[in-house]
């Protein structure tokens, strides 16, 4: 293969990775339980086939969410690592509770895996409130209960023996420019890669400056390139900052995942040219002051604050908050607009999920986010006044007596027996989405609440709204989604909350529906206010609720008997005008309009004036959307009609808007169906009926010749007499008129006719 240089465009990729090992990490939800794996034994563990999966039987304790994810890490004498996971996504796949369970687990990384003995070293086990437990130790009973090693008879190896085990190898890189740089521009790079094998997948190329990452990764991929030689990239460096730049790290990587990786400790790392000079930067975005205007957070939530921005006129779309408690743990907060903001102070609003428990956390980083492209990552400590360093408190809006999954329905039951009147248990239903009936039994006719709670919305059953004869399995998926208020019948709103239920039908009993409407106001950018509870349905909607108020503690709440599909919004419906109104002559003088369908209408009325500026009557109107026609009959022949459409909505305050107008004379319709048969001496010419006085015929010896008129009829046929010659082709129209005192009114012609008289 010869060498070529190649000039190959990358793409940023930001990355941000974060290294951590530990025995457990606690949760940030209300699961603050990690669960307890006590062993893990692999069934016929003497003949494994890692091309296939790998069936295990686990005993775990786990009662509150759930095990989302487990996996055992073995090893052989060489030092490879063989990784198995179950993951409760995988099609199939539950989440796992208290108990003896048979799963089977999928192989990670066989491909270049020899077969032979491997054993047991690392089992790691979630749960869905994010406590991850390691077991490391070999005095950890998970691992000495567990089985301890297998003997792997096959793997994708053994399929693919001579497959490309070397990677890629960089010999050499130049900074074609290394000074005076606008990091507006790309940088140009030239690498020297050797690369005989399975050809180039991917190159990584991380900068920085003093040093120091500041987080930026470019990365391309260019499948199956056999590269023995110098290849040029140009490599996006917008996030480059004012003086010396250097290439940091280079990884470079083949199509079956070899990879090599240079960093400055790497002895090949000094003859590589690696430092840049920008002259010409983008602006860092800058958090000058951060305030909370509260600490105190009921979640979902909003945790508001008053932050200053320094940056330039392209704005800063996303700002995150890194929260830290006081047993380690991380999470993050985060606001993002498509409408950045501007340098200056801004009262914004990040959204707190309900699964961030009971706990206080402490503001320990900030990075904000350029619409140019910078990243800026800003540490906070308790020296730099400007910031806002207070602890905030985070706290669920139920006092629960228990806190389970919707999957763990024993555990519920026992829990729900226990419970007192008036006591709530919460069953997060984020993973598992079914309320089994069992649930629904257990409560009814008695004061006891049961709640079902994922990101968006709560549903709040008390037992004392339940029968037993009513009680069903019900699917707890609701889908919430920002869209177009003129979509369904609502003009004056930009965007509405559309709720779509899973097809339950009739639930247990009344459900009461607590959507924090602040909280999805910051998620889906839709506007609040008193809302209006809709129930939507074959294009057209019944309004339930008018007066649907943001309460205290920011939720929307309604009362709902049975799924559908709902609507929030802030107006009443107001649907929008009819487009594409058409007005045709129909039968005799009758006119016939056509228009499109209007989203949220449930029929139509029909709007006429004699004149343009005239006063104009219904003179109809239609039922349903589906009908989007009227005939108008009671017109006069020759007069010209103005006409104008309004949607008709399901409840009498609907509003609407009008059609444009639309003008219309009344003469006859076009003829249509015309038919000529020879009779050798005459034409029979014959059309249907549109119901006019009478009927022209004419004729041309050529399509687009000079037509003269043979004959008028009375009705819809017409015999030729001597005019016409043998052995000619003629070519005949048809058109009606209708006479109103003194004066003619004709229709358009028909398509015409050709025909040749033998």
């Amino acid at each position: 293969m010869k060498n070529k240089n190649r000039w190959i465009s990358i793409c940023l990729v930001v990355i941000l990775v974060f290294n951590f090992s530990v025995s457990v990490m606690a949760s940030a939800g209300y699961d603050k339980t990690p669960p307890v794996i006590n062993y893990i034994k692999i069934c016929n563990p003497d003949q494994i086939d890692a091309t296939e999966q790998l069936e295990v039987e686990v005993d775990l304790e786990e009662e509150e969410s759930g095990v989302t994810k487990f996996e055992i890490i073995m090893c052989n004498d060489y030092g490879e690592e063989l990784d198995a996971t179950y993951n409760y996504d995988t099609t199939g796949n539950r989440i796992l509770f208290t108990g003896k369970t048979k799963v089977k687990m999928q192989f990670c990384n066989t491909k270049k895996i020899h077969s032979g003995i491997f054993k047991l070293k690392r089992i790691y086990v979630h749960d869905g409130g994010s406590n991850i437990v390691s077991y490391t130790e070999e005095s950890d009973a998970a691992l000495k209960n567990s089985t301890q090693e297998m003997n792997v008879i096959k793997t994708a190896f053994d399929d693919n023996p001579d497959q490309d085990l070397d990677p890629p190898i960089l010999r050499g890189m130049k900074i074609c420019q290394s000074e005076d740089i606008d990091a507006s521009e790309p940088l140009e790079i030239e690498l020297d890669i050797e690369e005989m094998g399975c050809g180039i997948h991917n190159i990584t190329i991380d900068v920085g400056k003093n040093s120091n990452s500041w987080g930026d990764s470019y990365t391309f991929t260019e499948n199956d390139k056999k590269i023995n030689g110098k290849i040029k990239m140009e490599v996006d460096i917008s996030n480059a900052k004012l003086g010396e730049n250097e290439i940091i790290y280079v990884e470079v990587s083949d199509n079956n995942d070899n990879v090599a990786g240079y960093d400055i400790d790497s002895p090949e790392w000094e003859q590589f040219d690696t430092k840049f000079v920008v002259n010409t930067a983008n602006q860092t975005p800058e958090i000058m002051s951060f305030q909370y205007e509260e600490t105190k957070i009921q979640a979902p939530d909003l945790l508001k604050a008053v932050v200053d921005i320094n940056c330039d006129e392209q704005g800063v779309d996303e700002i995150c908050l890194w929260l830290k408690n006081e047993d380690g743990d991380m999470k993050y907060l985060e606001w993002k607009s498509e409408d950045p903001i501007k340098s200056g102070t801004h009262k914004l609003s990040f959204p707190v999920s309900p699964f961030f428990g009971n706990e206080e956390w402490e503001l320990y980083k900030m990075t904000v986010d350029g619409r140019n492209g910078k990243h800026n990552s800003i540490e906070v400590t308790s020296d730099k006044e400007q910031f806002d360093t207070r602890k905030i408190s985070i706290s669920s809006s139920f006092d629960t007596v228990y806190y389970g999954s919707v999957g763990n329905v024993s555990a519920a039951l026992k829990k729900i027996e226990e419970m007192e009147s008036g006591q709530t248990v919460v069953l997060e239903c984020r993973y598992e989405k079914t309320a089994a009936k069992e649930l629904f039994e257990a409560i009814a006719g008695q004061d006891k609440i049961l709640v079902f709670e994922d990101e968006d919305v709560q549903w709040i059953f008390n037992g004392k709204n339940i029968k037993k004869n009513k009680c069903k399995d019900i699917d707890l998926t609701v889908k919430v989604r920002r869209t177009s208020g003129k979509e369904y019948g609502y003009a004056d709103d930009k965007y509405i909350l559309y709720m779509q239920y899973a097809n339950n039908g009739e639930l247990p009993g009344t459900v009461e529906m607590r959507v924090n409407y602040e909280y999805l106001y910051e998620k889906y950018q839709t506007s609040h206010n008193n809302l209006i509870l809709t129930y939507y349905s074959n294009g057209s909607g019944d309004i339930l609720d008018e007066n649907v108020k943001v309460e205290e503690d920011l939720y929307a709440q309604y009362k709902i008997k049975h799924n559908s599909i709902y609507l929030l919004s802030s107006s009443y419906p107001r649907l929008t005008a009819p487009k594409n109104l058409i007005a045709r002559s129909y039968k005799n003088k009758q006119i016939k309009l056509s228009w499109s369908r209007v989203a949220g209408a449930d029929g139509y009325g029909i709007y006429r004036s004699t004149s343009s500026s005239g006063k104009y009557k219904r003179i109809g109107k239609t039922k349903g959307n589906k009908t989007v026609t009227y005939k108008d009959s009671k017109t006069s022949v020759g007069k010209v009609y103005y006409y104008r459409i309004k949607a008709i909505g399901n409840e009498k305050n609907t509003k609407a808007a009008y059609s444009k107008k639309i003008s219309k004379r009344a003469i006859p319709s076009k003829v249509k169906d015309l038919g000529i048969t020879n009779r050798k001496t005459q034409f029979r010419i014959s059309w249907s009926d549109n119901w006019c006085r009478g009927f022209e015929v004419y004729y041309s010896t050529s399509r687009n010749g000079t037509y003269k008129r043979l004959g008028r009829a009375s009705d819809c046929l017409y015999m030729t007499g001597k005019q016409l010659k043998k052995k000619r082709t003629y070519y005949i129209k048809v058109r009606g008129y209708e006479k109103s005192g003194s004066k003619i009114y004709y229709g358009p012609f028909s398509d015409v006719e050709k025909k040749y008289m033998g």
